[in-house]
């Protein structure tokens, strides 16, 4: 069984930098990797939810207005979370 990262040439680099979520699909190719699309969004209610977190439907959301908007095939993701106080559990 091959893994993601062998099965496919594709994959979706996301950030969420404050309120906005950005992402790029690269595409490796025989040259090496090659952006194929990119595309940024504002998060819904800034992605917050009622305490300092993160809201997890407003990054739903988002997301899914990120894929339309880049046009993104790529269901493989690597993930970050740009800012001193970034906290992941």
């Amino acid at each position: 069984m091959s893994t993601p990262s062998t099965r496919s040439r594709r994959v979706v680099g996301v950030v969420i930098d404050g309120d906005v979520l950005r992402g790029v699909e690269l595409r490796h190719g025989v040259r090496g990797l090659r952006a194929r699309a990119a595309a940024e969004v504002v998060l819904p209610n800034g992605g917050r939810g009622e305490d300092f977190g993160l809201d997890a439907e407003s990054i739903a959301e988002g997301l899914r207005a990120l894929w339309t908007e880049g046009g993104f095939r790529s269901r493989h993701v690597a993930f970050g979370v740009n800012g001193r106080d970034a906290t992941i559990r």
